[in-house]
């Protein structure tokens, strides 16, 4: 993702994360900790559940409030109804809406990230093999 976070702007990650399972969000809360201590101008929120949830777009607002920008990284396969309407929509609920930035930018989805790409094609063919203990 670091080719996807702007220099001085302010950077929201927007992960899915589970409103009905929280156990499922312990890996979000562990990636939020290691990219927040290494990049300061970035924050992870989740469209889902309330750990982290929507809170850090409070911290989102106040940094876009110098320079005037924000940008979101949707950590999402495919930029459906969450990223177009709950983070990129007009309504006053929306993330985008929320920061309140008078320039707002999005990267695209995960599956449009190359490197991304490259992660699952290597899993894939890890799984295909049997390198993850499964059977051919």
């Amino acid at each position: 993702l670091e080719p996807e976070i702007p220099v001085g702007i302010p950077t929201v990650i927007g992960c899915h994360g589970n409103e009905q399972h929280d156990q499922f969000n312990k890996e979000i809360r562990q990636f939020s900790a290691l990219i927040e201590a290494r990049y300061p101008q970035v924050m992870v929120a989740t469209v889902e559940g309330d750990n982290p949830g929507t809170a850090p777009l409070a911290r989102a607002r106040e940094m876009a409030q110098p320079c005037g920008a924000v940008h979101f990284i949707p950590l999402m396969l495919v930029a459906g109804d969450h990223v177009m309407n709950d983070i990129m929509g007009d309504e006053e609920d929306s993330w985008k809406s929320q920061v309140g930035a008078g320039v707002t930018t999005c990267s695209g989805p995960a599956g449009m990230n190359e490197q991304i790409l490259a992660l699952y094609g290597q899993h894939l063919e890890n799984a295909i093999s049997g390198g993850f203990g499964g059977t051919r």
